[in-house]
């Protein structure tokens, strides 16, 4: 029971033995409720087996309630329960809005976890890895055009033609410029901003 709840009690004027009675009643529905649950989630891999499951990405709750005692079967039940309810969940996004939804760069290894009760939590569906890229764009001046590739966030305005093919530094260490092909570009920042997680499977 929380501890909001007995603070509420403390508040009223019941006695003693009446105040001890509601809060038994009050645990022993929540046990109930937790005892005779299945529940759901979907997140990031840790692992087959877990006593508890934080940070989900999306948490189906509760979706079917068994009668007490807690057994094997009805453990697997859920499990089949959740794997299909999950797969609806996951398969209404495309991966770009899933990407949205993990906000989190590189390979996403996803699954979904199911337990009955206070049981602990276990793997009942992985899906397809994927891997996210939070994009951004360059916008250049006018005039410009993009070096992003070789000199990040910059662009390059062409100058003049120059023999040879060099790249040519400040004193700081900071790019200037470079040749390329005998033909001279001084470098000028762009502006950079970003455009949101999608995939780059």
């Amino acid at each position: 029971m929380t501890d909001s709840k007995e603070s509420e009690l403390d508040n009223t004027n019941l006695s003693t033995n009446e105040r001890k009675e509601i809060i038994d009643h009050l645990v022993k529905a929540e046990a109930d409720f937790a005892g005779a649950h299945c529940f759901c989630r979907i997140g990031f891999d840790k692992g087959d087996q877990l006593k508890e499951y934080s940070g989900a990405i999306h948490d189906l709750g509760a979706i079917k309630k068994y009668r007490n005692p807690v057994t094997r079967k009805k453990e697997d039940n859920c499990s089949r329960e959740c794997s299909k309810k999950a797969s609806q969940w996951y398969n209404k996004f495309s991966d770009d809005q899933l990407c949205a939804k993990f906000k989190k760069q590189g390979k996403n290894d996803i699954r979904a976890y199911s337990k009955v009760g206070t049981r602990k939590w276990t793997v009942c569906q992985t899906f397809k890895s994927i891997n996210c890229c939070n994009t951004r764009t360059l916008t250049c001046p006018d005039g410009t055009s993009s070096e992003d590739k070789n000199f990040p966030g910059m662009c390059s305005q062409y100058y003049c033609v120059v023999p040879g093919d060099q790249r040519m530094y400040n004193k700081d260490g900071s790019p200037w410029g470079f040749v390329y092909k005998g033909r001279l570009h001084k470098l000028v920042r762009g502006k950079i901003s970003s455009s949101g997680w999608k995939s780059c499977n």
